[in-house]
């Protein structure tokens, strides 16, 4: 998948035997096609993001105009360092891009 390394439960069809929860794929799941697979495919009944959210709040709605686009995220944990030393959370590339964005206009 793109380079993606997908750690995929092997014991989830047996899991899904005996327990009546549902299974949520989770951990490096940025492209619309895989996480539409995964459901397809019964590996999961639903799946999970939350870096892409910090940095991209409505890519929800760019993925409604194309199911191919890429999330910005690159999944560093910049974000979660920045709120681990007590700031508020924000992506920390989206502030390195408006910090060099302020010194090349002004």
């Amino acid at each position: 998948m793109d380079g993606v390394k997908l750690h995929r439960c092997q014991w989830q069809p047996i899991i899904s035997m005996y327990l009546v929860p549902n299974y949520i794929g989770v951990n490096s799941l940025r492209r619309f096609s895989m996480m539409e697979e995964i459901i397809t495919k019964g590996e999961a009944d639903f799946v999970s993001m939350s870096r892409p959210f910090i940095r991209e709040p409505f890519i929800i709605n760019k993925w409604k105009r194309d199911h191919d686009r890429v999330p910005a995220c690159i999944s560093c944990n910049g974000c979660l360092e920045w709120i681990f030393k007590g700031n508020s959370l924000q992506c920390i590339q989206e502030m390195k891009k408006r910090v060099e964005g302020k010194g090349e206009s002004g």
